[in-house]
């Protein structure tokens, strides 16, 4: 198993000031736990920017704020390195969030995601 950060790389992609992702000291949620309901995903099929042949599932967890926008991709698990960085880089150019609501309003909140072999991707409810 393998625990990945990309953090740094995905939030600069998406943001100028990564520290300013989320304020210091907000509430972070996790999507399907107190009674957060998950981000609708677009998956934009960049061009060049392909999910690679997965052997075994790879399970993420995005942190996104209260804007949608990916601040940290953590893989949790995932058969090597290489096939962890490739899905962290797939999320981070591909993925884009609207907010996930908590009592219908946009909260911080992290997604778990998890990629099966035949490179479909679901996220708890």
């Amino acid at each position: 198993y393998v625990v990945l950060g990309l953090g740094s790389l995905l939030a600069q992609a998406q943001t100028h000031n990564s520290s300013a992702c989320i304020a210091q000291g907000a509430a972070i949620y996790t999507v399907g736990e107190d009674h957060v309901k998950p981000p609708k995903v677009h998956n934009l099929h960049v061009v060049g920017v392909e999910l690679p042949t997965i052997t075994s599932n790879v399970i993420c967890e995005v942190l996104i704020n209260s804007a949608g926008r990916i601040c940290d991709v953590r893989i949790i698990t995932a058969p090597d390195r290489q096939t962890a960085f490739q899905v962290g880089k797939y999320i981070g150019e591909n993925f884009r969030f609207t907010p996930a609501t908590r009592e219908g309003k946009s909260v911080p909140a992290r997604v778990p995601i998890v990629f099966d072999t035949s490179g479909k991707f679901s996220m708890s409810q």
